[in-house]
């Protein structure tokens, strides 16, 4: 078990060992991904496992570009409820949640917006590329022909 600072408060939360989701949410804490600086929202992971008999609640706050994770249930401005599999899936990189979000494997309740603040948070799957960079280049014309 590891102990984290997870409040602004400095008060700290006692992480339980569970691999590759614990090290996800420690690392965006350490290392937030670049969010607006006018981002201020709350937002709750429910991971489900065993076909729902058991949800793990994961709480975060974005603020000002920082974020801060712990373990609880609280309401939040977004909601994201998901199987635990197909997070751990999300995290290695093997799916975009936004995939699976059109898979009907996640579902979003709270301020619909918010959903492109968790996509920034996620990893992108390592074979993931700008449509920019393969779409064919377009001679431009001055409109004469």
């Amino acid at each position: 078990m590891r102990v984290v600072p997870t409040q602004p408060g400095g008060e700290q939360h006692h992480l339980m060992g569970d691999g590759g989701i614990e090290t996800f949410f420690a690392e965006l804490q350490a290392h937030p991904p670049r969010v607006s600086p006018r981002i201020d929202n709350t937002f709750r992971f429910d991971l489900e496992y065993r076909d729902g008999a058991a949800t793990e609640h994961w709480f975060m706050r974005v603020r000002a570009g920082s974020v801060r994770v712990w373990r609880d249930y609280r309401e939040a401005d977004l909601v994201v409820r998901v199987t635990g599999e197909t997070f751990e899936r999300v995290i290695r990189g093997e799916t975009s949640i936004l995939a699976a979000a059109f898979r009907n494997d996640v579902n979003v309740a709270g301020v619909p917006w918010l959903f492109a603040v968790v996509r920034k948070l996620m990893p992108t799957p390592p074979d993931a590329h700008d449509p920019r960079q393969s779409a064919p280049a377009r001679e431009v014309t001055d409109g004469d022909g």
